[in-house]
């Protein structure tokens, strides 16, 4: 047996013929840690484990208390904030997730919505027509939004994209309530409309942690009719370009991803180039959406994960 300097237990185990036999057991010297070795007969090791001692057990304990009675009071109100917010954030989940966002829209539940009716809007570059929401509201009970989101679903509206950001978040034993930033992506194929929304949502809770009543404070609308500003000209599958696919996908985290993207015009032809210095590609720019696909840098194939461009010589 042996003890450390701090009077506490080192080493116990016993030895036979010089030779160490069954099991030894090994302290740290903080005492949190037991590293139990086995041994055959022949003082050869068969395997060993670490365990937590009932020293760091309690410790654990205690901090979890701690944590737990600092959830109930200190950070009480942020506790409350993460499990309302946690509802918006599922109906966000489940949008995405959909085929038809409709569907999860007309099953999120509440009592009423109030929401600004639009002015005139004024037009914009592009034909943009940017509306405000005035002082009037319009209001839905749970019944008549069903009926209005049936509307808008049969004349041919899509939601494409939805964000939902909790602001902030006033707790209450009775009425807590939260806001929201929301912005909406909704298009019509059919007459090439389409409509950003932009709104600060305040949401008034039940007892259940379910929305009781909603009103917009504030609410912006873009709307064009028309084809796209920018459309999909080609995607790039870096796990098709990447010089080494392998060793890509045997990759976690940020080096998986292409960043940091850079788009420089490097040959002064007008024509940018794409560099991709988390994949090390440049894309060279031949001009009609035509890009070739070279190394970043001659040599062995290197990946960055930060990065700049800069004319050093002054040559152009």
């Amino acid at each position: 047996m042996e003890w450390h300097t701090s009077g506490s237990k080192s080493l116990e185990g016993i030895w036979e013929k010089g030779h160490p036999t069954g099991v030894v057991r090994e302290w740290s010297r903080d005492g949190l840690l037991r590293k139990d070795t086995h041994y055959d007969k022949q003082g050869q090791v068969t395997h060993s484990e670490t365990h937590p001692t009932q020293v760091l057990l309690g410790k654990a304990q205690s901090a979890m208390a701690e944590r737990e009675r600092l959830d109930q009071t200190v950070w009480a109100g942020e506790m409350a904030a993460q499990e309302h917010e946690q509802v918006v954030v599922r109906l966000w989940d489940d949008l995405r997730e959909a085929k038809n966002p409709w569907q999860v829209v007309k099953g999120f539940t509440f009592q009423s919505l109030s929401v600004p009716q639009l002015d005139q809007g004024v037009t914009r570059s592009w034909g943009i027509i940017e509306c405000q929401g005035g002082p009037d509201l319009r209001s839905w009970d749970w019944e008549s939004w069903q009926a209005q989101v049936t509307a808008w679903e049969e004349a041919g509206w899509l939601l494409e994209e939805s964000e939902w950001h909790q602001e902030s978040f006033v707790p209450d034993k009775r009425t807590p309530e939260s806001v929201f930033k929301v912005r909406l992506h909704i298009r019509m194929p059919q007459s090439a409309k389409r409509m950003i929304i932009k709104a600060t949502l305040r949401v008034t809770w039940n007892q259940q942690k379910r929305p009781s009543q909603g009103v917009v404070e504030s609410l912006q609308v873009w709307l064009r009719t028309g084809e796209p500003g920018f459309a999909v000209k080609e995607v790039k599958n870096l796990t098709l370009d990447d010089p080494n696919v392998a060793a890509l996908r045997r990759q976690e985290g940020a080096s998986v991803f292409p960043a940091p993207l850079v788009v420089e015009d490097l040959d002064g032809d007008q024509l940018p180039e794409i560099i991709l210095g988390g994949s090390g590609l440049l894309y060279r720019n031949r001009g009609k959406f035509q890009f070739e696909r070279k190394p970043l840098l001659s040599g062995p194939h290197l990946r960055f994960r930060a990065g700049a461009l800069g004319e050093f010589t002054g040559d152009g």
